[in-house]
């Protein structure tokens, strides 16, 4: 089923979906790395039983977007921006997964008149924090050095990840969870196959844009994080293999007022098991 769009300022296309109740309190959906807007169709009875109406767009050039070349984080808030407005949402809350995090993050510095709340889960921290591409997984620090140091390589690297996810989904799936923490291989395995394999085969349709959002992960998010002011949850799972547990501790720590949810034997993927928690609290904190 295709997507639905919006039609941006600069003629651009903006390809999203909508989960949950129509009727809900909006929020945006930043979606993680090397997936798409489909991340969240998963979460679609839990956020319709939360009472949110969930967007989420594809980013520039991933899924069905058009790109935009030589983008910013902070490009990112503009397109939220007319993408509320074309939906009516005056008013919502972010959430971002994994590298969605610094995204929803973009979203509550730029628009903090507009965002009601954010959740930043498993999330990543800024590309120029100490350490940071030191202590990222080994398949993202790979892809991370290839997309600034070796883009042709980046690309291939993405194109055959595509390829694998849309034409050997089992395979692909099968290989995936050898890095991923026990917690995660149980939701990912439990998981119906498309509902694992077709976000990211989406997501990887234009390898030139998933190296684009390698880049930025890379880079400084361009914002303090103590200039963030509408109530940020920071949930972090404590067995995560892909995102230290220390990195949501440094979010927490450098947002005035943000609140941490410390998750024992949760891991990356908790975006299925904990979720209910999640929109219940960006539901509270929308009223």
């Amino acid at each position: 089923m295709p997507p639905s769009w919006i039609t941006l300022p600069d003629g651009r296309r903006l390809a999203y979906e909508e989960y949950g109740d129509p009727s809900g309190a909006p929020v945006v959906n930043c979606h993680g790395g090397l997936t798409s807007r489909l991340d969240v169709g998963r979460c679609a009875d839990v956020a319709g039983r939360a009472g949110i109406r969930l967007i989420s767009p594809d980013r520039p050039g991933i899924g069905r977007s058009d790109p935009k070349p030589d983008r910013t984080l902070l490009d990112w808030p503009k397109d939220v921006a007319a993408l509320a407005d074309a939906l009516g949402a005056g008013r919502f809350g972010v959430l971002g997964w994994s590298a969605g995090g610094p995204f929803a993050a973009a979203c509550v510095f730029a628009l903090a008149d507009r965002v009601t709340s954010a959740a930043l889960v498993a999330s990543a921290i800024p590309g120029d924090w100490p350490d940071m591409a030191d202590e990222i997984n080994r398949t993202d620090r790979a892809l991370l050095r290839l997309s600034f140091r070796a883009r042709p390589g980046a690309l291939l690297a993405m194109r055959v990840m595509g390829l694998c996810a849309a034409h050997a989904p089992a395979a692909f799936r099968r290989a995936s969870c050898r890095s991923l923490d026990e917690p995660s291989r149980r939701v990912v395995m439990a998981d119906p196959l498309r509902t694992y394999t077709e976000p990211i085969a989406e997501g990887l349709r234009r390898p030139s844009a998933v190296v684009e959002d390698y880049r930025i992960f890379g880079s400084a998010w361009g914002f303090g994080l103590d200039a963030l002011r509408p109530p940020v949850t920071v949930w972090q799972g404590e067995a995560d293999a892909l995102v230290p547990v220390g990195w949501g501790e440094r979010l927490a720590a450098a947002m005035p007022g943000a609140r941490l949810r410390l998750l024992p034997d949760e891991g990356h993927f908790l975006t299925t098991s904990r979720y209910a928690e999640v929109f219940s609290v960006l539901a509270e904190e929308a009223s």
